[in-house]
């Protein structure tokens, strides 16, 4: 995830210590909690469907950087899906969209 936002443009005015503690304290939060109750508070608290495209979109950066190449091959990316009232043609486009933002290769990159 490091290596992910430190390519997105959004996140350049964060150094590289406020990143690392923006995800230990988001990664802390959900912690042992479901998925689809978290996605379905996010939601909530973001209604506007352009916005929720674009959570979808980060999200897919991060998939892709994983290694997956449909945003149909993972579970929590159909539940974003279903919860934020995207749809099929949302998703595909977010993935294409997903897919100009620079590549990282994931692992290697915890600090220690």
């Amino acid at each position: 995830m490091r290596a992910v936002l430190r390519n997105i443009p959004d996140m350049s005015v964060l150094t590289n210590a406020e990143i690392d503690e923006a995800i230990e304290v988001a990664l802390e939060r959900v912690a042992g909690k479901d998925a689809k109750t978290e996605l379905a508070a996010i939601a909530g608290d973001i209604p506007a469907s352009n916005d929720r495209y674009w959570i979808a979109c980060y999200t897919m950066i991060i998939a892709l950087a994983d290694g997956t190449q449909d945003w149909r091959e993972v579970e929590f990316l159909a539940n974003l899906k279903k919860i934020f009232a995207l749809n099929d043609t949302q998703m595909d486009v977010a993935m294409k969209t997903a897919a100009l933002f620079p590549a990282v290769e994931l692992g290697g990159l915890a600090p220690d």
